[in-house]
């Protein structure tokens, strides 16, 4: 039986955080399931592409490519998955508001099934309450610092924007640019072993 993960978009989630996840995970044998309120599958989700160096006091956006949902996110079972992953961009600010998107992470948590919350994705860790909250740490990008504090997770520093934290089943980072760390911790915590020729 084939084993699945599970990614929760939304339009203008960012481009490389779900598509580089996607593909590898499915390089390596996972169904990858991609889900997103009011939409079913064949419908199509847009991507976003967040630039850092042009010199703005924040980022800039453009539009990605566009990409079909899989699943229906009403009708899944989260037994059925090993694994979330939740892609940051700008759809995690809206994504939060869901109530069924909240459950499936809120399961996610308490089946301590492995989590990867990369960017703005953390924003939907933040909000599924306190008492799953309490006593975890997150790492995130610097502008979402006080929103971890203030959301009841301790932050955790990382040395630079290549790093993820893990604290148990959750591993957490920043921009694009932790994604392949962020891969690494999460077939660690999914069991998966990769070796290279010796």
């Amino acid at each position: 039986m084939t084993k699945k993960i599970l990614i929760i978009v939304g339009d203008y989630v960012e481009f490389a955080e779900v598509t580089a996840a996607y593909k590898a995970l499915k390089s390596i044998g996972y169904e990858v399931d991609k889900v997103c309120p009011g939409k079913k599958p064949g419908d199509t989700f847009v991507t976003a592409i967040h630039e850092f160096k042009e010199g703005f006091q924040t980022y800039s956006e453009k539009k990605g490519n566009t990409f079909p949902i899989t699943a229906d996110i009403e009708t899944i079972n989260v037994t059925d998955y090993e694994g979330l992953w939740l892609p940051g961009g700008r759809s995690p600010e809206y994504l939060r508001t869901k109530p069924r998107v909240i459950d499936i992470v809120r399961q996610f948590m308490d089946r301590n099934k492995p989590i990867v919350a990369l960017c703005h994705g953390v924003q939907l860790l933040m909000a599924v309450g306190p008492e799953l909250i309490k006593g975890r740490r997150l790492a995130c990008i610097d502008m979402l610092e006080a929103d971890v504090r203030n959301s009841g997770f301790d932050l955790q520093k990382v040395k630079n924007k290549t790093d993820v934290f893990v604290d148990g089943n959750i591993v957490s980072g920043g921009p694009p640019a932790c994604i392949p760390e962020a891969l690494s911790r999460f077939y660690d915590l999914l069991g998966v072993k990769i070796s290279l020729p010796q």
